[in-house]
């Protein structure tokens, strides 16, 4: 979850009732999450991630904000909403691409995949560019949840349409641990989902698979142990479904999933 860096800091700055550890803005948030996971990849010929380092950097001033990979403008703020221009690499390239900030000194392992006669490996296509989506982001801060809705177009000219989500999550506390629920819903417009996950004529393959817009639902927890004013034990975990696009053959699985569980140090 994009904005959990920011709500276990302040979990901490509560534990310690300290004002030198109260959030500060136009200061870098960093923190390393240790321990051991997996983010599974989908696609014919695609490569399982092994998860052994999880950063989080953020930085956040009156208006400008970096969050994980989003940098954004907030320009309307009140106490119940937030209205942001925000900007991101656009994420479906990570089924295509296999290296990340997270990864960046682990060796990834080939997933077992099964080789079916209508199926079509990643390795045949030609390499996937690297889209970057600009567009909005408004939060809603109720009493018991907060509301997400993004809505961003490719402003690259890589698959030149766009992508929205709407998502909800809720914090709860059950003695000791934090927990964090969000499920949500990403709408993909027919261009991207083409762009990514079709088969065109062009490619003069056997199949053919000419891809629609699509309603995914996704949901993401993570529980939080804070131990120590700067440590704590964490879970996360995330499923994306993709079975209306399960049709393509680059899809060996109709959904993608990851898990981690380590330690968490706070700089």
């Amino acid at each position: 979850m994009r904005h959990s860096f920011f709500a276990l800091l302040a979990v901490f700055s509560l534990m310690v009732q300290s004002e030198n550890n109260d959030i500060k803005l136009a200061t870098w948030h960093i923190a390393v999450g240790v321990g051991i996971g997996i983010a599974t990849n989908p696609l014919h010929g695609g490569d399982d991630i092994p998860l052994l380092v999880l950063p989080d950097l953020a930085y956040y001033d009156e208006h400008v904000f970096f969050d994980n990979g989003v940098l954004g403008y907030t320009f309307i703020q009140d106490k119940r909403f937030v209205l942001s221009a925000i900007t991101e690499l656009n994420p479906e390239n990570r089924f295509f691409v296999f290296w990340h900030p997270a990864n960046l000194f682990l060796n990834s392992y080939r997933s077992s995949d099964l080789k079916l006669e209508n199926s079509v490996s990643i390795e045949t296509l030609d390499k996937k560019r690297w889209a970057l989506d600009g567009g909005f982001e408004y939060q809603y801060f109720a009493d018991d949840f907060v509301m997400r809705i993004d809505w961003l177009h490719d402003i690259t000219g890589v698959y030149n349409s766009a992508r929205a989500s709407i998502e909800l999550e809720t914090e709860l506390v059950l003695g000791e641990w934090l927990i964090n629920p969000l499920v949500g819903v990403q709408y993909r417009s027919q261009q991207l989902n083409q762009y990514y996950y079709g088969i065109d004529p062009s490619l003069e393959l056997e199949q053919l698979y000419l891809a629609d817009d699509s309603f995914s639902p996704y949901a993401k927890v993570q529980l939080t142990w804070p131990f120590s004013h700067d440590k704590a034990v964490f879970v996360r975990a995330s499923y994306d479904d993709y079975s209306q696009l399960s049709e393509s053959p680059l899809f060996k699985e109709d959904h993608a999933l990851s898990i981690f569980l380590g330690l968490k140090y706070i700089f």
